[in-house]
């Protein structure tokens, strides 16, 4: 089965900064919800190291007294999140209105739908049954010989 990425092109070329629209999933059920649709900007890898850098402090440990990191891991995925969802539909808020799409409310999406964003963007998504791309695998050749 083939996989796509949203990171790179066929060519190679980067996507960072293009948007893609991603179809969120049940977190429980795992179904596709398809009338709630988040639209999703690129990152590269580079960006994704940026907001940890940008959210790590050093402190002292304790029992070495040596200065180690401390990463901020909320304050990541908040600045992360805000910056690769765009827009959406489908998402409404506590009064059955479509919410607005702000650096605040996506920080208030539940984390496991925040987790198939950050997912959508980085990772890789089976694109369906294609054409075999792979040798078939090798015939074993039997290691104990049979008596008949």
């Amino acid at each position: 089965m083939p996989i796509k990425t949203q990171t790179h092109n066929g060519d190679g070329s980067s996507r960072a900064g293009q948007t893609f629209e991603h179809t969120v999933r049940d977190p429980v059920s795992g179904e596709l919800i398809e009338d709630a649709v988040i639209t999703c900007r690129v990152l590269t890898k580079a960006e994704a190291r940026a907001y940890r850098d940008a959210h790590t402090t050093r402190v002292a440990d304790p029992a070495s007294h040596r200065m180690v990191p401390l990463v901020d891991e909320q304050g990541v995925a908040d600045a992360m999140c805000a910056d690769i969802v765009t827009a959406w539909r489908g998402v409404h808020g506590a009064d059955d209105q479509p919410l607005v799409c702000t650096p605040e409310t996506v920080a208030a999406l539940d984390d496991r739908i925040r987790v198939q964003i950050v997912a959508a963007v980085f990772g890789v998504e089976v694109t369906g049954r294609g054409p075999e791309t792979f040798r078939a695998p090798a015939a074993i050749p039997a290691l104990v010989a049979r008596s008949g």
